[in-house]
């Protein structure tokens, strides 16, 4: 039948919904006919399952919503590939991070430098997803009970990082860095003089492309000395704003929170509420019994409840999570990010877990089966190492084994491995951490690994 509309007069389009796993090299060898036809990909946010009862009617609106949005994603795939000069059908996996890549490429070819790959790369090194230790988010605890607190979003912070670099740090010694920079500029320019939605979409993938271990031209000295120049923009940002009288309650790369002395505000809206709310905070002003026993300095209920909280969640965080609809990077708190908390162990369908991983912008549900790899890969490189290289010490002295044949000690005492090293004392939270996380959010994956590392 494909041979047939192959061989028509009429023009046809084929049109085939298959799930993300399947490859065009596993497409084309199940359906003969498709080797004549050029294949196009276009990209697709549904979800990749059908109900089990009701898959047929699912499948059919679909396959009707797909063929709708053809003309249209078509359109956008053609404009991408006349502005990177590439042919459309080879447009393929992640378009920004392709696109990215090619433009890339021609520039370090313009300027006769030496392309590399992954594989040029040490294997470990390749692929590192660090945790967030370089830059310390700032955060300021108190109560701000006489101001405004001001919740920002930081957009761009990357792009305007490199606009706004001179030249005179690292990337005039990184040749590589240099010209990411000029590429950035390049785009920004396309922007402003010709208005192109293709080199505006690029600029906001931008910082995905340097942050994706997928893209071909990644380099993790490259992504380190974007996030210094990314660091260091926040740190005079923040230096204005102080200087602008503006007090800073937290700040990283993504969000920043200022309070503001709304005098007025307060004066009309809240002061009248708070005085009616006086008498009786007063009338429960004594609320500590004096005992026979009693020394400690209890003042003031509140007070002693804030001096003595103890968050009961640890915290993981892993950073440059990054929304591929909207873009959107945040470092997410694995533990106490609110979308999450909800345990779903008990769950029977995968989807339902699926479902809390939403970007709170757009909420364009992320790509689980990576976040549950990444953090797999965390464990292995970066805590997996430490925890198997731990020393063996005497029982009896506690002294560290000098020899690696000896069974005992030299005052005959039996050897164990060591527990008390604050190194090991640290991963052993971090596994239990991950491992708890593992249960909590159905990763079975993580869970396997956890296990094997702690019995």
């Amino acid at each position: 039948m494909l041979f047939q509309i192959r061989w028509r007069d009429v023009s046809s389009v084929v049109v085939a919904v298959v799930p993300k796993w399947v490859t065009r090299t596993s497409l084309r060898t199940q359906f003969r006919g498709l080797e004549a036809f050029p294949l196009v990909v276009t990209p697709s946010s549904d979800p990749s399952s059908f109900p089990m009862l009701t898959w047929r009617q699912d499948w059919q609106l679909r396959l009707v919503h797909a063929i709708d949005q053809v003309p249209r994603q078509y359109q956008d795939l053609l404009d991408c590939a006349r502005y990177v000069q590439v042919p459309v059908g080879n447009l393929q996996g992640d378009l920004h991070v392709m696109m990215l890549d090619t433009l890339y490429a021609r520039l370090l070819q313009k300027y006769q430098h030496v392309w590399w790959g992954p594989a040029d790369l040490d294997a470990s090194r390749a692929a590192t997803y660090t945790l967030v230790d370089g830059f310390k988010p700032v955060l300021v605890p108190g109560a701000y009970t006489h101001n405004m607190v001001i919740d920002l979003s930081l957009d761009g912070l990357a792009i305007q990082a490199l606009l706004s670099d001179d030249g005179q740090a690292a990337s005039e010694e990184n040749v590589a860095f240099r010209l990411v920079r000029q590429l950035a500029t390049q785009l920004f320019n396309d922007v402003v003089s010709t208005k192109s939605p293709v080199a505006d979409a690029l600029l906001q993938h931008f910082y995905r492309w340097m942050a994706s271990p997928g893209a071909h031209f990644y380099d993790p000295n490259l992504h380190n000395l974007m996030q210094n120049c990314m660091h260091q923009l926040l740190k005079q940002v923040l230096a204005q704003m102080k200087r602008l009288g503006a007090t800073i309650v937290y700040a990283d790369v993504s969000r920043m929170a200022l309070t503001e002395y709304c005098q007025k505000l307060i004066s009309t809206q809240f002061t009248d509420k708070f005085l009616r709310l006086v008498p009786d905070i007063l009338s429960h002003a004594h609320t500590f019994p004096t005992l026979a026993g009693s020394h400690l300095p209890w003042t003031h209920a509140a007070l002693e409840l804030v001096k003595c909280f103890v968050n009961p969640s640890k915290s993981f965080v892993l950073p440059d999570i990054i929304c591929t609809q909207c873009n959107l990077c945040r470092h997410v708190d694995l533990c106490r990010e609110p979308g999450l908390m909800d345990d779903l162990s008990a769950l029977d369908d995968r989807d339902e877990v699926v479902q809390s991983w939403q970007c709170p912008r757009c909420t364009h549900l992320y790509d689980l089966d990576m976040l549950e790899h990444r953090l797999v890969h965390v464990v292995h490189t970066q805590h997996s190492l430490p925890y198997q290289l731990r020393e063996l010490v005497c029982k009896r002295c506690n002294l560290p084994n000098e020899s690696q044949l000896n069974t005992l000690c030299g005052c005959t005492g039996t050897l164990s491995l060591d527990e008390n090293a604050s190194n090991v004392v640290e991963i052993d939270e971090i596994f239990r951490i991950l491992l708890h996380l593992a249960k909590h959010q159905r990763f079975g994956y993580l869970q396997e690994t956890m296990e094997r590392l702690m019995h």
